[in-house]
């Protein structure tokens, strides 16, 4: 009678979002209908460990979340100058490092829908966010989060909270990547302070290598924030759009203005112009085309526009070298700063810009991007 009544017990259900939580509200269950629990093993099979007799108190038939919870503990990670990338298991109660934590942390939860061939990063909040504003003591925070290296052009950021430096988000983002190419991939997220009318702020980042971590336990991970390098900034910084039109085989490049260009000789004034060339290694491709120069301006406003001619068999292998210089009419032409933009650049910037144009095509996409210094400093 007791093997009879068991089989036709109802099977629990496991769908749902992968992020959702149980009756116990403070577990994690799997989004695989009938598929494998994070832990590794299935319901049944948990169920199977308890074995449940007539009069224990427990009706037959009946489901006991407890067979399917699982114990979890919290991954700490600490910023990269403390041991970024060291996992500990179960809750740390150490004493924390005033200099890890005086920018604030990020938490968030991490999984891998197997399905979907998707990792799943669910950001839950931040906390003690300082403002890089000595004159108020809030922010206005959102996240932006990326893998590098990069695996598509998609942008993924945060809500906007306001006002608030312990902001609670939980907010849910996919990233299409086999389970095998975790290990190699950074989970990046930076923090910014929002700002209408200029540059955002960033308050700190924190990075994560992904293959030090067991993305399928579902952990809950503890960030501590770094500061960003500031110095990225030192040079100045140039708006300009991109603009791809695939039928027409033309890359326009609108140069609008720079801001805070970095003065080279206190001895005269800056005539900053701005030089575009498109490179081609393979193909031994070299095409260069410029602005015009701005009188003693370290904030020029050019609005100019050039357009270059790119077929398709050109897009795959190429980059562009967007650099401001300063004009000499005595001597050679000092090059003030400069960004590459591409599929494989260094510049996470250029990266993103040049991504985001070749998947979106016919659209005109600006983008600031900050000035680097080059090795000479003079122009070529």
């Amino acid at each position: 009678l007791l093997c009879i009544l068991q089989s036709k017990s109802p099977e629990p259900s496991l769908t749902g979002s992968l992020f959702s939580r149980n009756s116990r509200g403070s577990s994690w269950r799997s989004s695989a209908t009938g598929g494998d629990a994070p832990g590794g093993s299935t319901a049944a099979d948990s169920r199977s460990e308890e074995t449940v007799s007539v009069g224990s108190g427990k009706e037959l038939g009946s489901l006991e979340p407890s067979l399917y919870t699982r114990k979890e503990g919290t991954v700490l990670i600490m910023p990269a100058e403390s041991g970024n990338g060291q996992r500990r298991s179960g809750h740390s109660t150490g004493q924390k490092n005033s200099e890890e934590t005086k920018l604030g942390q990020v938490v968030f939860r991490l999984g891998y829908n197997f399905n979907t061939s998707d990792l799943l990063v669910h950001v839950l909040r931040a906390t003690d966010l300082v403002s890089c504003d000595r004159q108020k003591d809030f922010v206005d925070p959102f996240i932006t989060l990326s893998l590098e290296p990069p695996i598509d052009s998609k942008e993924r950021q945060t809500s906007l909270q306001r006002r608030t430096s312990c902001p609670t988000f939980d907010q849910t983002f996919k990233f299409p990547i086999d389970f095998d190419s975790l290990e190699g991939h950074r989970l990046r997220l930076l923090v910014q302070d929002f700002d209408k009318f200029s540059r955002h702020a960033p308050v700190g980042e924190f990075s994560a290598d992904l293959g030090s971590i067991d993305v399928t336990s579902e952990p809950e991970v503890v960030g501590s924030l770094r500061s960003v390098d500031e110095n990225q900034y030192s040079n100045g910084e140039l708006l300009f759009s991109l603009s791809l039109l695939p039928g027409a085989e033309k890359l326009t490049i609108a140069v609008m203005k720079a801001r805070n260009l970095r003065q080279i000789n206190s001895e005269k004034s800056m005539d900053p112009y701005v030089r575009v060339t498109l490179l081609h290694e393979e193909k031994g491709i070299k095409k260069r085309k410029k602005t015009t120069s701005k009188k003693r301006a370290l904030n020029p406003v050019w609005n100019e526009a050039m357009t270059f001619r790119v077929t398709p068999d050109l897009l795959h292998g190429l980059s562009v070298e967007v650099a401001v210089l300063d004009k000499d009419l005595l001597g050679q032409d000092a090059t003030i700063g400069s960004v590459r933009l591409g599929n494989s650049v260094d510049c996470r910037s250029g990266r993103q810009h040049w991504m985001e144009t070749v998947a979106n095509p016919r659209r005109a996409l600006a983008m600031w991007h900050p000035l680097t210094a080059s090795a000479t400093g003079a122009a070529n």
